[in-house]
């Protein structure tokens, strides 16, 4: 049977994230995440393993006795979006940029066009007409995408799939969320990566999805 310190470790193997934004997600000092892989702390309280099983899919009991599967659902659990940030510059095409999320459904809002280079394979993956670029303006998904970030979404795909990273239109108001889909009542729950902020429900007759978060890249790179 692995060790608390094992499973901690697999678990942020498994999230491609570090001690610190580990902590960050459980909205703790990375000083308990040390603990728990130094061997200082032999337990892990339920508050944190019941947030790590319904936000991510590991299995509770596997957490806290290391009995069972590690992922209650083995199927696809893609809860990374592509890092643009550091491909090649060997390709370049012009694609929709808004500088500011709030507006991007809004008249207010006028589109620009920003110039993108990367490799062939990455160029790929975001050079469709219906992929558009957008600034973030609030660090809701962080670690995964930081305020500042540029995103790249599909506006095609606009079907919920379980813990993908959509732009959605709620109560007039625009989100940057990871779907979740209750199993029993599917009812589309939207949460952050980022603790701070609070779960929302998909309740409103105005609820939309404008687009699904295929690829991310830093500011500075753009």
């Amino acid at each position: 049977m692995q060790s608390l310190a094992d499973r901690i470790r697999a678990v942020r193997k498994k999230l491609g994230m570090s001690q610190q934004e580990l902590a960050d997600v459980l909205g703790c000092s990375d000083g308990k995440i040390k603990g728990w892989e130094q061997g200082n702390t032999m337990t892990i309280k339920p508050r944190d393993s019941l947030f790590l099983a319904k936000k991510y899919g590991f299995s509770q009991e596997w957490l806290e006795d290391g009995k069972g599967e590690i992922m209650l659902n083995t199927g696809d659990f893609s809860l990374k979006v592509k890092n643009l940030s550091d491909a090649p510059f060997n390709n370049s095409f012009s694609i929709p940029y808004y500088k500011d999320m709030e507006h991007y459904n809004s008249d207010e809002n006028s589109v620009n066009s920003i110039d993108i280079s990367m490799a062939k394979d990455m160029l790929e993956l975001i050079s469709s007409e219906n992929i558009e670029a957008i600034r973030v303006t609030s660090n809701s998904m962080n670690p995964t995408i930081k305020e500042g970030d540029v995103i790249f979404i599909d506006k095609d795909d606009v079907k919920a799939s379980n813990e993908k990273i959509y732009l959605v239109l709620l109560c007039d108001e625009i989100y940057l969320k990871r779907v979740f889909i209750e199993p029993k009542s599917k009812e589309i729950i939207l949460n952050s990566d980022n603790l701070i902020f609070p779960q929302l429900k998909a309740d409103c007759q105005d609820f939309r999805i404008l687009g699904k978060v295929i690829a991310k890249m830093n500011i500075s790179k753009v």
